[in-house]
């Protein structure tokens, strides 16, 4: 799970990207604002997560509103892109597992574009 998140208050702003829900079945992007969670994104994404394989995975966000997250090294594997007309400020992100999925994953943070500001922002990691 990865959370794209506003400064003042940690979760009243928020973007989660839910990878692997729904038994590893589906990837969701939802938006918080004013304690209302919107799923903006559902997309299919039968076994993404396999806990014998190191896969790299990329999520970018831009302050105008474009979020993406994609797999591989490189910003070229789009599993999904979305557009918000009125984007949430982002400052900060968060990467962290399910409690109580059963599961337990080991991550890496690979390199990142730059700081985390309200222009932009690209984040590789990997997941085992």
């Amino acid at each position: 799970m990865i959370l794209l998140q506003s400064p003042a208050d940690v979760m009243s702003e928020t973007y989660v990207l839910d990878i692997g829900t729904f038994q590893n079945s589906k990837t969701k992007l939802y938006r918080k604002e004013d304690n209302a969670l919107e799923v903006v994104v559902d997309k299919d994404t039968t076994e993404i997560l396999d806990c014998y394989l190191y896969q790299e995975f990329w999520v970018s966000y831009s302050s105008d509103g474009v979020i993406q997250f994609g797999k591989g090294n490189e910003m070229e594997d789009v599993i999904i892109g979305y557009q918000d007309d009125k984007p949430l400020p982002t400052h900060a992100v968060s990467i962290a597992r399910k409690r109580n999925s059963g599961s337990s994953a080991d991550m890496e943070f690979l390199r990142s574009s730059g700081i985390p500001t309200n222009q932009s922002i690209i984040l590789y990691y990997g997941i085992m």
